[in-house]
């Protein structure tokens, strides 16, 4: 929004005037002239002026006659019925005819400029209509401020109207007048806040002790999407151009209402262009305030870039519109205003800490103090006036890269003024050339990845050579080689043991770090499959625990790559190391309530199956147990005989199937639809463990020597709701089909 208003605001108010006049224009002498050129008193005289409009005083060009009064709106142009008469680019919406009558619409161009940059520069009467500044410091402040209004010469209790002047108020302000009409947008009185009539009052703060400049906007009054302005003209007085002024003032809030509202500051030195300075903006909240208190925000700048010729007059303005929020709008006040010309620039005392090491840099701190500074200084080399380091104040941190140890003279120079400066100091820099250095040393814990161990070597390095080697400290041998931590290694079929890794800078050998032990896991290949040699094999899991499927299965441990799964939240890792999760649920006796794989003892514990308690993500949707059985008869398998255990706990109100099926390839499974078997829906009224025999023949295997036979169960659910009934497996074995030959009778 603000930025908006800001292009809209410039455009509206700050067109520059095509004439080449640097300051701004005045009734006197640049409008007298005007009203002399055009003859415009010739009927707007003393005596009987047209259409009551006598334009021969300061005061009553302001005024204007009957027709749309008052003629002039300071900084409003374009809404200046003085303005409307003479330039016919605009509507002509006051009276019925243009200006000058006899010639309507013959003022040229450059005139019309003039007039108009007059009013936007506030219709000031003339260049005494300002506050003198003549060097020394300046503090405008409110001090005995009734709210009275405003008037040249101001009695007391009321302000000077040559050096104040105002725009976006109902009432139209008149510079250098009596606006001193009670009742007023000028006239609002005293306060001590929370007032709700819109215009300008004196606010007591501070326990009466202080007055400031008090303003209650509205929609009519310094609100609103144009806003309204508060405006201070300045002479410089000083007898020298101004380049650089310091400024400062009190911002005064009521956070009282419901509506957010800016009061931010401008600058110009024309009167016609204006600068923000946006380092000062203030927009109030929109929300109120709990306990609405008048609040001090102080503000601060320096205005650095200026040109105002002695002599001249600069302007001073604060803006405030509507931001934010509805209903009414906070209070806004003004205070304290002060203006000086910085000191005279001075930096002594320049001097340095001892110089040290920062890795391979050098690092000290320059001391120094400054008067009438620019508030940034610079740290140079003075054999090259390079710049070392920069800062706001006294100390600052000087950084020298790659010391290798020498005297460096060194200064403070005022960053905006290069003859201000301090008196040069050496500097004896240290050392700081990197020594090789290899620390932290560490491994992650080894895992297996096929037959092979894999880990990570973390370390740290310092003026290393960049290329570094882990080795096996037993005999040097280079293990891996990388450029950064960490490196990875690799230990090729690992069967186990330890071994102590170091980290050596390839480079340089004697920078090496301290050796760290890893521990490797056994990661000899799984066996994929259980020996079906043609005699009777029987696969059941006795000694099982529950602890799980890895590729050299411990005490209690099934061989993962024999088995294998799916279906289960966890992902099952064939072939591998599955020892926690839902491979590794531990031994039960039933009634578990987790989702995995557990080791049922049964049988008052003489006998172990593999033991599954499906989920909603366990075993529910498809999942499988697949057994896989390697023909090692010597010929090819036609047939053979399949039996197994299915375990049963009905104890949950939910159906689950668990049917078998086959497969010669592992990937095209057939199903033997007469093993199929669903628990029942309703649970058991008092569960116990059941036993379900199944058997079958599978033929037509062709399935040729050392191939591999699939046996897999897949399990689902089939109906109702809630928890869902255990399910075991057991007992499992292949034979050959029964065969009778040599019938014979006598």
């Amino acid at each position: 929004m603000k930025t908006l208003f800001s292009t809209l605001f410039f455009a509206l108010f700050l067109l520059v005037c095509t004439n080449t006049q640097a300051q701004p224009y005045y009734y006197n002498p640049n409008i007298q002239t005007f009203i002399t050129n055009y003859g415009c008193a010739n009927c707007h005289g003393a005596t009987s002026p047209s259409s009551g409009y006598n334009q021969t005083t300061y005061l009553s060009v302001l005024n204007g006659g009957t027709q749309c009064p008052p003629a002039v709106r300071p900084f409003l142009e374009t809404a200046s019925p003085y303005v409307i008469k003479i330039d016919c680019s605009l509507p002509l919406t006051c009276g019925a005819s243009n200006m000058p009558l006899t010639a309507p619409c013959t003022v040229s161009a450059a005139d019309i400029a003039i007039v108009r940059a007059w009013i936007r520069s506030g219709a000031l009467g003339d260049n005494t209509f300002c506050q003198s500044f003549t060097g020394a410091p300046l503090n405008v402040a409110f001090t005995g401020f009734t709210g009275t209004g405003f008037n040249n010469p101001a009695p007391a209790g009321q302000l000077d109207s040559k050096i104040w002047n105002f725009s976006g108020f109902s009432d139209i302000y008149k510079p250098g007048n009596a606006n001193t009409t009670t009742n007023t947008d000028y006239t609002r009185g005293a306060t001590t806040g929370g007032v709700t009539t819109g215009g300008i009052y004196a606010l007591n703060y501070s326990g009466g002790t202080n007055q400031a400049l008090w303003i209650q906007p509205t929609g009519t009054d310094f609100g609103g999407t144009a806003g309204g302005t508060v405006n201070l003209q300045v002479c410089n007085n000083t007898g020298s151009a101004i380049t650089t002024l310091n400024l400062s003032y009190d911002l005064l809030v009521l956070n009282d209402q419901g509506r957010s509202n800016s009061f931010n500051f401008f600058y110009s030195t024309d009167g016609s262009t204006y600068t923000q300075v946006t380092a000062l903006d203030y927009t109030s909240t929109a929300a109120a305030d709990a306990a609405p208190a008048v609040a001090t925000v102080p503000r601060s700048t320096t205005l650095t870039g200026l040109n105002i010729p002695n002599g001249a007059m600069f302007f001073l303005r604060w803006f405030g519109q509507d931001v934010g929020g509805t209903g009414s709008r906070d209070e806004f006040g003004l205070d304290n205003i002060s203006l000086s010309l910085p000191a005279a620039c001075s930096i002594t005392g320049v001097s340095a800490t001892t110089a040290t090491c920062s890795g391979t840099s050098a690092v000290f701190d320059v001391s120094f103090s400054v008067s009438g500074g620019s508030g940034v200084y610079n740290v140079i080399n003075t054999a090259n006036n390079s710049i070392l380091a920069s800062g706001t104040a006294s100390p600052i941190s000087v950084t020298i890269a790659n010391s290798a140890g020498s005297t460096i003279n060194v200064n403070v120079v005022d960053a905006g003024n290069a003859s201000c400066t301090g008196t040069a100091i050496p500097v004896t820099l240290p050392n700081c050339s990197p020594v090789c250095s290899i620390t932290g040393v560490a491994a992650t814990a080894a895992t297996c990845s096929g037959a092979n161990a894999t880990f990570n070597v973390s370390f740290t390095a310092t003026a290393g050579s960049g290329v570094y080697n882990v080795i096996n400290t037993a005999n040097n041998s280079i293990l891996a080689s990388g450029t950064a931590s960490p490196i990875a290694v690799t230990i090729n079929n690992a069967t186990g043991g330890t071994v102590n890794v170091n980290v050596v800078d390839a480079g340089n050998a004697s920078c090496a770090g301290t050796p760290v032990t890893v521990t490797l896991p056994n990661c000899t290949p799984a066996d994929l499959c259980e020996d079906y040699t043609g005699a009777p094999l029987t696969i059941n899991f006795t000694g099982f625990n529950g602890t799980g499927f890895t590729n050299v299965p411990g005490v209690g441990q099934l061989s993962s790559g024999i088995w294998n799964f799916t279906g289960f939240s966890d992902v099952y890792n064939f072939g591998g190391v599955n020892t926690t999760g839902d491979y590794a649920r531990g031994a039960t006796t039933g009634g578990v309530t987790s989702g995995g794989i557990y080791a049922l003892n049964y049988n008052a514990g003489a006998n172990q199956a593999l033991w599954i308690q499906p989920t909603g993500t366990d075993f529910s949707a498809n999942g499988t147990v697949t057994l896989a059985v390697c023909n090692f008869t010597g010929s090819t398998l036609n047939s053979v005989n399949v039996a197994y255990d299915i375990l049963l706990l009905n104890d949950a109100g939910r159906a689950s199937s668990f049917n078998f099926s086959y497969s010669t390839n592992g990937t095209t499974f057939t199903p033997v639809p007469a093993l199929n078997y669903t628990t029942p829906e309703t649970a058991d009224a008092a569960p116990a463990l059941a036993t379900v025999p199944r058997t079958t023949v599978l033929t037509g295997l062709a399935l040729p020597n050392n191939g591999t036979l699939y046996l897999r169960w897949t399990g689902s659910d089939v109906s109702g709701a809630g928890s869902r009934d255990e399910i075991g497996l057991d007992n499992i074995v292949l034979s050959p089909p029964c065969s009778v030959s040599g019938v014979a009778a006598t």
